[in-house]
C-alpha cells in the first residue's frame, strides 16, 4: 500500500479544539493535508504548537509547483485554520525554524483575539486573511514571527487585511505599529534631504 500511495497526498479529516495551554501537534510526514478545522476554545488563554518531526526526507510530488522544496510543508483545506476566540485568547505557533504553509481558498483566516508565532513562516496557496474587525471589541490579530515570507503565487503578499497594523520588525525584535512605520519613514525623509 505504500509504495503505491507514496505519491498521493494524505487528508486528515478532523476536528482540533485547542483549549488552555501546552498543547502540541506534531507532524511525523510531509505534505498533510488538513481538511477538518482547528479551533480555540471562547474563554482563557489557548496555544497550540505546531512542530514536524519527519521520519522520511522531504519529496516534493512529480509534477509540484515547486521541485526544489527542501523545508516542511503542511496544507489547510477551506476553513480549516480559524484563529479566533471569542473571549480568551487563541494562540498558534510553529516551532520549527521553517516551515510552509500551503492554503486552499480560506484555508488559514484570523480574527479577533488571535496571535500567529513562529521562526519563519512561508505561505503559499492562499494568503493568511486577517478578518478582525475592530468594531468587534476584541484584540487585533498579531503576528510574531521572525520573518513572514509570502511566495510568488500570492504575490508575496502572506497576509491581506483592511486593518492589519503591525508587523514585527526582525532588527529590534519588538512590534511595530502602523503609526511607528509612518514615523520612521518620514525621519528618513527628513534625514536623506
Amino acid at each position: 500500500d505504500f509504495e503505491q500511495n507514496k505519491n498521493i497526498q494524505e487528508k486528515y479529516d478532523m476536528v482540533f479544539v485547542t483549549q488552555n495551554l501546552n498543547n502540541s501537534l506534531r507532524i511525523l510526514k510531509d505534505d498533510l493535508k488538513f481538511t477538518g478545522q482547528l479551533q480555540f476554545a471562547d474563554y482563557g488563554e489557548n496555544v497550540l504548537h505546531i512542530d514536524s518531526m519527519l521520519t522520511e526526507r522531504i519529496k516534493p510530488k512529480v509534477g509540484a509547483p515547486d521541485p526544489r522544496r527542501n523545508i516542511p510543508q503542511i496544507n489547510f483545506a477551506t476553513n480549516f485554520g480559524q484563529l479566533t476566540s471569542a473571549y480568551g485568547m487563541g494562540r498558534l505557533i510553529f516551532d520549527n525554524n521553517r516551515i510552509r504553509i500551503n492554503n486552499d481558498e480560506n484555508g488559514f483566516v484570523a480574527y479577533q483575539n488571535s496571535f500567529l508565532g513562529g521562526h519563519t513562516i512561508e505561505i503559499t496557496g492562499d494568503p493568511i486573511w486577517d478578518l478582525y474587525d475592530p468594531s468587534s471589541g476584541g484584540k487585533e490579530f498579531v503576528v510574531k514571527v521572525d520573518e513572514l515570507i509570502g511566495l510568488d503565487d500570492i504575490n508575496n503578499q502572506p497576509i491581506i487585511s483592511e486593518f492589519y497594523s503591525s508587523l514585527k520588525n526582525a532588527n529590534t525584535k519588538r512590534l511595530k505599529t502602523a503609526i511607528d512605520l509612518i514615523y520612521d519613514k518620514e525621519l528618513a525623509k527628513l534625514t536623506n534631504s
